[in-house]
């Protein structure tokens, strides 16, 4: 393997930033991982979390088998509030560099209540809607039902990230959005625009990209949040992954506006060798 203000402003943004960034939950084979990435997340200036993204990718980003974990803590300023824990892993394969996930698990934990996403999709991509398992179910967590027939073709958050930056990698662009499926959302993912520029960041500095990404809810809106928006876009940097060990382009910072809070910032920290 390769080395290396009101909550309800901020809500939506932050599944956009925490999933373009990567940020186990299911159990993890023992097994070394390409690389481990920390990231830093900010609230308006104040740490309030952080979080590690694992990736185990075929070599040379080619047709096989790939595995992903990630993990979010709440701290600083948000921990002080409250006792947020996020644990998440797929499974799945590439396929002309497309990512098709076969199961995907969420565990989670918020103001001391336990929550769990398991997702599983059909063998062949596409083919139909993929089963999942949710606790609480909808009805109980006041969130809207999403109808089977829209999730098919869908792919989880984590395996999302890999299609990204790997359209990246293999095209230098990415023509197409993503329907993302967490077992509770249904959302859109798509890139405006990207280009070639220089970043800079904690971990890296140098030539990378800059992308414009969207990120638009279509289903499974909670409603216990009030002005819950549809529609978030963020500024993503993104480095070359050979920085790291790896034949992807790696997520260095993401940044989401939320009104009143200002910016909600993830920003890659660290990477190391996976381990076990």
């Amino acid at each position: 393997m390769r080395p290396p203000g009101p909550r309800s402003a901020s809500v939506a943004a932050l599944p956009l930033a925490l999933a373009l960034a990567a940020l186990v939950a299911a159990p993890a084979p023992a097994a070394a991982y390409d690389a481990v990435l920390t990231y830093q997340v900010r609230l308006g200036g104040f740490d309030v979390a952080e979080g590690e993204f694992a990736l185990d990718l075929p070599e040379g980003i080619g047709d096989g088998a790939y595995r992903l974990r990630s993990s979010v803590v709440a701290g600083g300023l948000l921990g002080t509030f409250t006792a947020f824990t996020s644990e998440s892993g797929t499974t799945g394969r590439l396929d002309e560099g497309s990512a098709a996930p076969q199961a995907f698990r969420s565990d989670s934990t918020w103001r001391g209540e336990a929550r769990l996403a398991a997702v599983t999709w059909p063998p062949e991509a596409g083919s139909a809607a993929p089963q999942a398992v949710v606790q609480p179910p909808p009805e109980a967590d006041e969130r809207d039902p999403i109808p089977p027939r829209l999730t098919e073709g869908s792919i989880d958050p984590l395996s999302a990230v890999l299609h990204l930056v790997a359209a990246v990698a293999r095209d230098g662009s990415v023509d197409r959005p993503v329907t993302v499926y967490d077992g509770r959302r249904l959302y859109r993912l798509s890139v405006d625009a990207l280009a070639e520029t220089d970043v800079e960041a904690a971990a890296f500095r140098g030539a990378g990209w800059r992308a414009d990404v969207r990120y638009e809810t279509l289903g499974g809106t909670s409603r216990k949040w009030k002005n819950n928006r549809r529609e978030v876009a963020a500024d993503v940097l993104l480095a070359p992954g050979d920085a790291f060990g790896l034949d992807v382009p790696v997520p260095l910072r993401v940044t989401v506006p939320t009104p009143g809070l200002g910016a909600l910032v993830v920003e890659l920290t660290a990477a190391r060798p996976g381990g076990v």
